[in-house]
């Protein structure tokens, strides 16, 4: 399967149809100092630990052996978990609500309540 280029542009990037993520194509990720944060799902809902850390701030496994030839995608792998990109962004935006709005629940309703 190769990559298809299309005419629009994401993040300054161009879009690409494929059924995978090349390896070009988390070079130029990586290149533009972007992120690519993967979210797996689990067979009965359990979230990846990589965008755990991003969702709640959780810890992540520890990364996999990669081969030499997944270099660009080692790099992203690692980019993903570093301090750089943005963590516990629940946690951050609870924190943010209550500063803001004083014991206000979110939404006005109960069924929104904050995280405890």
């Amino acid at each position: 399967m190769g990559l298809l280029r299309t005419t629009t542009y994401c993040l300054g990037l161009p879009r690409y149809q494929t059924r995978f993520i090349h390896p070009f194509v988390i070079g130029e990720i990586n290149d533009a100092n972007q992120c690519l944060i993967p979210i797996a799902i689990g067979p009965v809902g359990e979230i990846g630990s990589t965008f755990r850390r991003f969702w709640d701030g959780s810890d992540p496994l520890p990364l996999p052996p990669f081969e030499e030839a997944q270099s660009q995608t080692r790099q992203a792998a690692i980019q993903a978990r570093s301090l750089q990109i943005p963590w516990n962004t629940l946690g951050n935006a609870d924190e943010r609500w209550k500063t803001e709005h004083d014991g206000a629940l979110f939404g006005g309703s109960y069924l929104c309540a904050l995280r405890v």
